[in-house]
């Protein structure tokens, strides 16, 4: 999302609002846990706080879809995120942003905001656990003591 900053340059605006619909690029995503990534709503503004350097002042949301810690069955994780940075032409801030002439590319900002909001684990309402699966299932201490091979393992303990 590339924003023209010409105008706060000038001096022909205060600030520059944004209102718009951003759809994050497959590539950012396939390497975390999100499965899905709606398209993000980012509202708010940049002001001009002195030569070169620029308050965004904007707020993030959308919906992520994650894998369920249990079932690993999608769950729908909405987020919002508040997002006050400053950015500028400066040696410090083209090390992380792009900024190309008069131009503002905030994706990677919001991106960074939107990696962290990603949760260590989430849990679907009504996630059952599963039991079983292809070549394993879950047993209970009872089953182990039941076992057949308790049997084997008294012999081996009276051996000793």
């Amino acid at each position: 999302m590339i924003i023209d900053l010409l105008p706060l340059i000038n001096n022909r605006n205060s600030s520059i609002d944004i209102n718009e619909f951003v759809s994050i690029p497959n590539e950012y995503y396939k390497d975390t846990d999100i499965r899905e990534l709606s398209k993000i709503s980012v509202k708010g503004n940049i002001k001009e706080l002195s030569d070169d350097v620029f308050n965004l002042n904007i707020t993030v949301s959308g919906a992520m879809v994650l894998p369920c810690a249990l079932s690993l069955e999608d769950v729908d994780y909405p987020f919002e995120i508040s997002i006050d940075e400053e950015v500028g032409f400066g040696d410090d801030f083209e090390k992380n942003y792009k900024i190309i002439s008069n131009t503002l590319d905030i994706l990677p900002i919001l991106w960074e905001n939107i990696v962290l909001e990603i949760p260590s684990r989430v849990v679907k309402d009504n996630a059952k656990i599963k039991t079983e699966g292809d070549g394993w299932c879950l047993t209970s201490e009872e089953e182990l003591k039941s076992n057949k091979l308790s049997d084997l393992k008294e012999l081996l303990e009276m051996e000793e």
